[in-house]
C-alpha cells in the first residue's frame, strides 16, 4: 500500500469526521456524556465505573473512583450547564477513541472536564478528567 494511498485513506476519514460533527462514534460518545451526567446527579458512581472499559477500571480501584466522584460532588455540586470546547476522534481497528471536553459549571463552582470514549457498539469509559481550582480550594 503505497503512503499516498494512506494520507487519502486518512484525509477521507478526517473529512467525514469534521463533516459530520464526529460522525456516529462521537454522537455516541455525546450519548455516553449524558448517561454519566444523569449516573453523576443520581450519585450512582458504581454504575457508572461498571459501565467503564476495562481499561479505565486498572487503573483505578471502584472504592477510588466512587470517593473520587463523592468528592467532586460534594465540593461542586450539581452540573449547572456545559459547554462542549471540542472533540478529538481516532478511528482504529479495535473501535473508535472519542474525546470531548466541556467548559462546565458546577452549583459551586468551575471546572474544564474532559471524558474519553471507547466506541465499538456501546460507548465505553476510558477516562475522565476534571480540571477545576475550586475542586482543590474549596
Amino acid at each position: 500500500m503505497s503512503a499516498h494511498w494512506k494520507a487519502g485513506v486518512t484525509l477521507a476519514l478526517c473529512g467525514l469526521a469534521i463533516g459530520c460533527g464526529g460522525g456516529p462514534a462521537a454522537e455516541s460518545a455525546r450519548q455516553g456524556v449524558a448517561e454519566f451526567r444523569t449516573r453523576y446527579e443520581a450519585s450512582s458512581y458504581r454504575e457508572i465505573y461498571a459501565a467503564s472499559a476495562p481499561e479505565f477500571q486498572r487503573g483505578a480501584s471502584e472504592d477510588e473512583f466512587v470517593r473520587f466522584m463523592e468528592a467532586v460532588k460534594r465540593k461542586l455540586g450539581s452540573v449547572k450547564s456545559s459547554k462542549s470546547r471540542g472533540w478529538n476522534v481516532f478511528f482504529g481497528t479495535g473501535g473508535s477513541r472519542v474525546t470531548l471536553t466541556y467548559d462546565t459549571e458546577f452549583e459551586n463552582g468551575k471546572g474544564a472536564e474532559q471524558f474519553v470514549w471507547l466506541v465499538d457498539g456501546d460507548p465505553k469509559l476510558l477516562g475522565y478528567n476534571i480540571n477545576s481550582r475550586d475542586l482543590i480550594i474549596k
